[in-house]
């Protein structure tokens, strides 16, 4: 699941820099189906609902992908590990 989140982020970027902020939204609503499916834990969902909260107002900033893609990193290895939003 945390490449599935690093590709998605990979993908929203492309198309937050395309202006094309439904697709961006439409990315952070179909990860967030597929981490509830496969059982991601809790800390990670979190995560994610931020950058949805971000796809949402199409305020995504590569910033904030960069610290996104840096957790999952983490989470990986620790999969309690809480994001600091």
């Amino acid at each position: 699941p945390y490449e599935v989140a690093n590709t998605s982020l990979d993908l929203a970027l492309v198309y937050s820099e395309a202006n094309r902020f439904a697709d961006v939204r439409r990315v952070a609503a179909e990860t967030l189906v597929l981490f509830r499916s496969l059982g991601v834990e809790r800390e990670a969902i979190a995560a994610w609902l931020v950058f949805q909260q971000a796809a949402e107002a199409e305020v995504v900033t590569l910033a904030l992908i960069e610290r996104l893609a840096r957790y999952y990193a983490e989470a990986k290895l620790r999969p309690d590990l809480a994001f600091e939003g």
